[in-house]
């Protein structure tokens, strides 16, 4: 598990260092909304700290960079932020010069009974993981005790998205105290916001809601109200601009994987390839036409990454001895 986690964290890493950094778009569905399953519970005992660490092993493309939810004692960064005012935080790898912020609803968040928590779920989706964290039953700072809200953030990493997940609610509209929806990228210091997507309008009519991109907190925008309940609202990159750069898997294959003695790679065209092992060491490289059979009587059983370019294009694939 650990091995495979590692190749995970090499080949986000790697991704992250081509994909070009740009803003998100949005869309929108409907869904039934579900709590939690067994998730580990990081806030239920007090209502007055603004929020908590967590230490997660994941390593998360956001922006064109990498989002780390660890704990990496040498900077020091004791892992993601959860705040209770409805975001998530973490810096960024491997600089830490910028931190990323997931608002999904930016409000003075407390908890008002024994139901309220905020908590965490981590799962496996295949080789890829999803991570979850839930605002459950949540109360808000000045408002009746009868007022709630219920919402998810999901980081899903086979597909590079982030998602917003909302749940039930009862809430009295304050145009004095609005929620913020979106996702952002900024320097430390937060001076400014290198990369910025979020939505403004009436949170009550979702289709309403209009996408823009603020430089700093002095022109982010509120929301106004509260997502009904069911809905979901899922940023990625857009798909036109991540092709830019990824190599069509229509145009290349590797086989056999898992392998054993030889790998055949068919790639269209002139193309480069490297086989690189769990700490990012080179072990085989080549360039090559159309396809090559590479002998790997000589590697050790155990997880790889290899590395298929061309032209301006690049794929990476996950490889098992």
């Amino acid at each position: 598990m650990k091995k495979k986690y590692t190749l995970l964290m090499l080949a986000i890493f790697l991704l992250g260092t081509w994909v070009k950094s740009q803003n998100y778009v949005h869309t929108l569905s409907n869904i039934a909304y579900q709590d939690l399953s067994n998730p580990q519970v990081i806030h239920g005992a007090d209502s007055i700290a603004s929020g908590y660490y967590i230490a997660i092993n994941l390593l998360f493309p956001a922006f064109g960079a990498i989002a780390d939810f660890s704990n990496v004692p040498s900077i020091p960064s004791p892992g993601a932020y959860i705040a209770r005012d409805g975001y998530l935080g973490a810096y960024e790898n491997p600089s830490y010069t910028h931190t990323f912020a997931f608002h999904a609803y930016l409000n003075n968040l407390i908890r008002i009974n024994s139901s309220s928590s905020i908590s965490v779920l981590l799962i496996p989706n295949g080789s890829f993981k999803i991570l979850k964290f839930q605002w459950k039953n949540m109360g808000i700072l000045n408002h009746s005790d009868t007022e709630y809200v219920n919402f998810q953030i999901w980081f899903d990493e086979a597909n590079k998205s982030v998602s917003y997940h909302y749940g039930p609610s009862i809430l009295n509209n304050d145009p004095n105290n609005g929620g913020a929806i979106g996702l952002l990228r900024a320097l430390n210091n937060f001076s400014s916001f290198t990369n910025a997507t979020y939505l403004k309008g009436d949170a009550k009519i979702p289709d309403q809601l209009k996408e823009f991109n603020p430089t700093s907190f002095s022109n982010l925008i509120s929301s106004n109200n509260f997502p009904p309940e069911g809905t979901l609202i899922t940023f990625k990159l857009p798909t036109s601009s991540v092709k830019q750069n990824e190599l069509n898997k229509s145009n290349y294959s590797i086989v056999p994987n898992p392998f054993n003695e030889s790998l055949k790679i068919h790639c269209l065209g002139r193309f480069n390839w490297q086989i690189i092992d769990l700490n990012g060491k080179q072990i085989k490289r080549g360039t090559d036409e159309d396809e090559i059979a590479v002998n790997t009587t000589d590697l050790a059983n155990g997880l790889y990454l290899i590395k298929i370019e061309r032209q301006n294009e690049i794929a990476f694939e996950k490889l098992v001895k």
